[in-house]
């Protein structure tokens, strides 16, 4: 079934109150989209909506979820011998179907996607874990690194301060939280001081200034903190009206805050102080791909509540032509302007393929496989490319470059050798689509239509 689908089925079951129900497809879900966040997200919360229902979290429901999550605890003491980290997840899952709350086991999922480097999904557990259980020092310093390592400064520096507020003598910390601080000033354009002899402390050295950076490095988590930081970057303008750093500050706040307008006039005020300033240029096609986006969500809402409704089936179908023929315009003008920023080629080639614009696809694809951050799925798409052009050895080709960088187990991964065996049962290569098809069918019986494939590959073998 399309994962698309699966969810939507989930999150009704989810409302109608069938909690088991949506436990068990967001389960199979996460089976072949591990690093859905989204769906993890909303399974914990259909799980401890059930808990609650059924008197809350006591002794009783801790020991039953040992008893009924004995398999579950045997299968990862398995897992962690061969070193299957993803089956490791699935293990933890289940065991946490009967407790949610689990703290070791939230941990042990945590770990689990960290080693399978599904980074988002670490972070979303580690970011439950810490909000349930605060006096967990190991799991927020895991996240702080986590953040540290995705260059993520503000969300790193307030898990380590967390930290210090709970160990002030905590080394890692309180080294941590200087020099992040210190690199946030850097980024915000004062790199001279900072590279002076002893510059990182120089720049903390004023403690009203510490305690206001150390404030700005909170996660900015309500409305009301919103508009006072908002409140704050205007009063710090009102000083340096020209000031682009603090524009820039300002604009990207009034985005968070979904003020889409305001950022739009604060991101042209930055032109007219600097008209070949680029980064703004994407900044505003991003504002306009959300707006639009905005639009259509709105649609979809309405269109959920009342299917029938012709007009709004037009009018939904009618804005998403607008949104992608608005994508790829403000994108060809971006790659234009940026001929060398390899992430925006791949993005125009996409783009293009969404069109039918095959050859144009081809030659943006083709360059953006030089960079590592986009050459898997460059070469995944070309394979797709070549394969609706139907010359299916160039499309193998390509396809064969993909799986070398990813791992067959992995939803993108089967997809890619589903693909591989559509191409050889295209040239009448039973046998080699016969292998294809199989090697998925090892690890998920339910892919598409592959038992299908298997069995009709099989008997034209025979």
């Amino acid at each position: 079934m399309d994962a698309n689908k699966l969810f939507d089925r989930a999150m009704q079951a989810s409302e109608r109150g069938n909690h088991d129900y949506a436990i068990e497809l967001f389960h199979q879900l996460l089976i072949v989209q591990p690093e859905n966040t989204q769906a993890r997200k909303e399974l914990r919360n259909v799980e401890r909506r059930k808990l609650q229902e059924n008197g809350g979290q006591n002794t009783v429901v801790t020991l039953m979820a040992h008893v009924k999550g004995f398999g579950a605890l045997l299968s990862l003491a398995i897992h962690a011998v061969t070193r299957d980290h993803e089956k490791r997840m699935i293990d933890c899952e289940k065991f946490l179907k009967n407790d949610p709350n689990s703290r070791p086991m939230l941990a042990r999922l945590a770990r689990s996607a960290e080693r399978t480097s599904y980074v988002k999904t670490a972070i979303l557990v580690y970011e439950d874990v810490k909000a349930m259980y605060p006096d967990d020092v190991e799991s927020i310093r895991r996240l702080a690194r986590l953040y540290q390592d995705s260059g993520s400064i503000d969300q790193a520096s307030e898990c380590f301060q967390l930290i210090l507020n709970k160990k002030p003598q905590d080394e890692e910390a309180g080294r941590a939280v200087k020099d992040l601080a210190a690199l946030k000033t850097m980024k915000d354009g004062n790199w001279e001081q900072a590279g002076k002899e002893g510059g990182y402390r120089q720049m903390l050295k004023d403690e009203g200034k510490s305690v206001q950076l150390e404030q700005e490095q909170h996660i900015v988590r309500s409305e009301y903190e919103m508009a006072r930081k908002i409140d704050r970057v205007k009063a710090d303008l009102e000083k340096d009206p020209k000031n682009i750093k603090i524009l820039m500050q300002l604009a990207d706040s009034y985005t968070r805050a979904s003020q889409l307008q305001n950022a739009r006039n604060t991101y042209l005020q930055i032109k007219g102080i600097d008209p070949k300033n680029k980064q703004v240029d994407r900044l505003l096609a991003d504002l306009d791909i959300q707006e639009k986006k905005n639009i259509l969500h709105k649609l979809e809402a309405q269109l959920e509540k009342n299917p029938d409704d012709q007009q709004l089936k037009t009018q939904l179908n009618h804005e998403t032509k607008s949104l992608q023929e608005l994508e790829l315009r403000l994108l060809k003008t971006l790659v234009d302007n940026n001929p060398t920023d390899m992430s925006l080629k791949y993005k125009l080639g996409y783009a293009l393929f969404r069109e039918g614009e095959l050859d144009g696809a081809i030659g943006q694809f083709q360059q953006s496989a030089f960079d590592p951050k986009v050459r898997r799925d460059s070469n995944r798409v070309l394979g797709q490319c070549f394969m609706r052009k139907k010359m299916f050895d160039m499309a193998i080709d390509f396809y064969d470059k993909a799986l070398a960088e990813s791992s067959g187990s992995t939803n993108d991964g089967k997809d890619i050798i589903y693909n591989l065996g559509l191409c050889y049962e295209a040239q009448s290569n039973r046998l080699k689509a016969l292998e294809a098809f199989k090697r998925i069918m090892m690890l998920d019986i339910s892919f598409r239509d592959v038992a299908k494939k298997v069995e009709s590959l099989s008997g034209d073998a025979a």
